[in-house]
């Protein structure tokens, strides 16, 4: 090590030690910050053309997105088809209201979410950057092709859920 990087370190050493509370505990969450960007700036160009190689499926799928359209019509649908997952639906929907351009947002977004979620779950678990890193990324190729996507919903939930309370564990006395 040089004699400038040896100076640079302790320095930033120097520099986190002296803070205390808040600030220290937001510098240290700072490289995981880094890596879920650009977690989510690979999974936006992983994602970038889905709508060029795959077709609407009419099966499940399209059946919670059209639940979720219609819930101000007609309710809730029963627990059997996801009515929290049709929830979500209804949220895209007032963001997007074109039914062709939700289907392929919520492909995208039940791709990308779960393996950040994965990233986030690993890391509050101490799980070192080395492993979480590649982890987050297999999930995120693996699971673009799983349908229907209510199974990565869930993950979602379970995975932020899980880490929730896990970080809450940590900070509770």
């Amino acid at each position: 090590m040089t004699g400038f990087q040896t100076w640079r370190n302790s320095l930033l050493a120097d520099k986190c030690r002296s803070m205390t509370g808040r600030g220290a505990g937001l510098l240290a969450l700072l490289p995981d910050a880094m890596i879920l960007i650009a977690l989510l700036i690979l999974g936006i160009r992983f994602t970038a053309a889905f709508w060029t190689c795959m077709d609407i499926s009419l099966y499940d799928e399209s059946f919670y997105m059209h639940n979720g359209f219609n819930i101000p019509e007609l309710g809730l649908p029963g627990a059997p088809w996801s009515p929290i997952y049709s929830l979500w639906y209804l949220v895209l929907s007032g963001v997007r209201p074109d039914p062709v351009a939700v289907y392929f947002v919520n492909m995208r977004l039940m791709v990308l979410l779960p393996a950040l979620a994965l990233f986030i779950a690993l890391r509050v678990l101490r799980v070192r950057p080395v492993v979480a890193i590649p982890a987050a990324i297999w999930f995120m190729v693996y699971s673009a092709d799983i349908f229907p996507k209510v199974c990565h919903f869930a993950s979602i939930t379970l995975l932020l859920g899980g880490t929730i309370i896990a970080a809450v564990g940590r900070v509770a006395p």
